[in-house]
């Protein structure tokens, strides 16, 4: 019976260790799986606000750089003097004053007769610049492809109230430096690049960015639309891009995934657009997350190999015990038979004096008179 409980007993104790390392085993790797999709959670909004607050802040970028130009031309229609109209080369001074102020590549007057008047030179316009084809009655960007085959950006607006050579001045124009403006918003670092770019809607691209892997001027629509795992989402971008809404999606991009965003400029008809590799952000933002995991895998394997020491160890007292407890059951059944075999022994020398002598054990009981109330003879 003993024996039973003492087995009932080590086989409980037995079943709650194993039972207590299993949750410590369970608990930890199911947190640490937990922190793995948390962390895939956190980095996914991430990416999704940083590309959003960059692309905001590009925009706003854009935008004032546009509005300075226009500042920039205001201001030099509003300090232009009949001096500076007296003669051709009173009105080069003008511009080239007016050029060199603001630091323009190019500052020009534009005539009913389509003469363009620049700081050195004056020509026909309309042949150089398709922009100048039709009358401008508002402010119109457009850009130009240059005999070196680079993209020149122009704004251009409705000019009245000033005459040169009893000619009507119609609009002014200015050059944009949008390549040096593309390489100010680019942002590099450790390996990691946000790619911009602006598009038309038809997506026709405005600058001569580099964008991720496309080459120069591709049409970023043609581009996606030639990868088959972005078919569906290319109608989407398609969409957005005619009707000027802003999107972000996830597109395969050189066998990898990258998110890309876009948002209208304002007044523009153009698409800012911004691209940025998956694993780029991965690796920056998460890198941080990524060793807070490193370090609970290492407090849960720690956790595990204590917890397995001492199982181990608990397991080798128990055995050690029931060793003890095993010998000393065997020496005390062995004594114990000892002593009955002696007993017999004894009794048998008894029996056998008892038999020679004719004697036994005898007991008389007397009652209170002292008489024998009770013999018993063996």
């Amino acid at each position: 019976m003993k024996k039973n409980t003492k087995r009932i007993i080590q086989i409980s104790t037995l079943s709650s260790i194993l039972i207590l390392f299993t949750i410590l085993l369970v608990i930890p790797l199911r947190s640490s799986e937990s922190t793995r999709r948390g962390t895939d959670i956190a980095i996914d909004k991430l990416s999704s606000f940083y590309i959003q607050e960059l692309a905001k802040n590009r925009t706003s970028l854009i935008t004032e750089e546009l509005v300075k130009n226009r500042t920039y031309i205001d201001n030099a229609l509003s300090v232009i003097s009949q001096e500076d109209l007296s003669s051709v080369k009173a009105f080069r001074g003008y511009l080239g004053k007016i050029r060199r102020l603001y630091g323009i590549d190019t500052f020009a007057l534009v005539d009913e007769a389509g003469l363009v008047y620049t700081s050195h030179s004056t020509f026909s316009g309309k042949t150089r610049y398709p922009f100048l084809a039709e009358p401008i009655h508002e402010t119109i960007y457009s850009t130009v492809l240059n005999y070196g085959g680079e993209i020149q950006l122009f704004m251009a607006v409705p000019v009245s109230g000033i005459y040169f050579n009893n000619s009507k001045i119609t609009a002014c124009f200015v050059e944009i430096n949008i390549d040096q403006m593309m390489r100010a918003m680019t942002y590099r670092q450790d390996n990691m690049e946000t790619y911009f770019n602006i598009y038309y809607k038809n997506g026709e691209s405005l600058t001569p960015a580099q964008f991720g892997d496309l080459e120069p001027g591709e049409n970023i629509l043609n581009a996606i639309n030639s990868t088959p795992a972005n078919l569906e989402i290319y109608k989407k971008i398609k969409a957005d891009f005619e009707e000027g809404q802003t999107g972000f999606v996830d597109i395969s991009y050189s066998n990898e995934t990258a998110h890309l965003y876009y948002l209208p400029i304002s007044n523009t008809g153009w698409m800012l657009t911004i691209l940025v590799f998956e694993t780029a952000i991965t690796e920056q933002v998460g890198s941080s997350i990524s060793l807070l995991m490193r370090n609970t895998r290492l407090h849960a394997i720690i956790t595990v190999a204590v917890i397995l020491l001492l199982f181990i160890i608990v397991i080798v007292i128990i055995r050690i015990n029931a060793r003890h407890m095993l010998a000393r059951e065997k020496d005390v059944t062995t004594k114990t038979q000892q002593a009955y075999e002696k007993l017999n022994r004894e009794t048998q020398a008894m029996q056998i004096i008892h038999s020679v002598l004719g004697s036994g054990p005898w007991s008389i009981e007397f009652d209170e008179k002292g008489q024998i109330a009770k013999c018993i003879w063996s």
